[in-house]
């Protein structure tokens, strides 16, 4: 059973709210189309919000949040620690559907981002052990950690923090990175309307 701090409504601030980044309700008007000649507005400002934290991957690989994880992208984001029982192997059991729902045909820009929120704990070795027991091992699924000021910066500006890791908000975030995109979604949606969603927001 999930814990009840795990459904917290997502408070998304800062950036994401005042220049078109909101994380809008599940909805027809979630998507915003922008004027032809703003992405470069949209990708400056992203990487501003959202910056190249030095992150690293569950094979240990460096990982430039930003540059690496998000640009170019349509995104499907969730927090984890993997010494949750609960709702942390639940939900990524659900995206591991989503990725089958997704098909083999979908797009190439599609990625899901899992974020420790006990980066201390959580070295990439047991991010990876965390992928391999749900079955989550997959090309464009990466899974991050770090310094814990560094995870702490990345979670406060997706609205994601957590002062204890039980404490987390198990919503989803999605998006698609170059048009400023985003719509947060319920981790109880059926893995077929979120990868409608996804595919959705990915395409052009």
């Amino acid at each position: 059973m999930m814990r009840r701090s795990c459904f917290q409504s997502l408070l998304v601030t800062g950036w994401l709210v005042l220049a078109g980044l909101a994380a809008a309700h599940e909805g027809p008007h979630a998507q915003r189309a922008l004027p032809a000649g703003d992405f470069s507005v949209i990708e400056k400002k992203s990487r501003d919000y959202f910056s190249d934290a030095p992150l690293v991957d569950q094979h240990g690989k460096p990982v430039r949040f930003y540059s690496d994880a998000l640009k170019g992208s349509t995104v499907l984001i969730n927090v984890i620690y993997t010494e949750c029982k609960d709702a942390c192997p639940l939900i990524t059991r659900s995206l591991v559907e989503v990725r089958k729902a997704l098909g083999s045909d979908a797009p190439k820009t599609i990625r899901f981002v899992s974020i420790s929120v006990d980066p201390e704990r959580d070295t990439p070795e047991a991010l990876r052990k965390f992928a391999q027991q749900n079955e989550a091992e997959h090309p464009a699924w990466i899974f991050l950690t770090g310094r814990k000021s560094v995870v702490d910066g990345v979670t406060r500006k997706l609205g994601q923090y957590a002062s204890e890791p039980e404490m987390h908000t198990s919503l989803l975030i999605a998006g698609n990175v170059d048009r400023g995109n985003w719509i947060k979604i319920r981790p109880d949606t059926k893995p077929e309307l979120i990868a409608a969603r996804l595919r959705d927001l990915a395409r052009p």
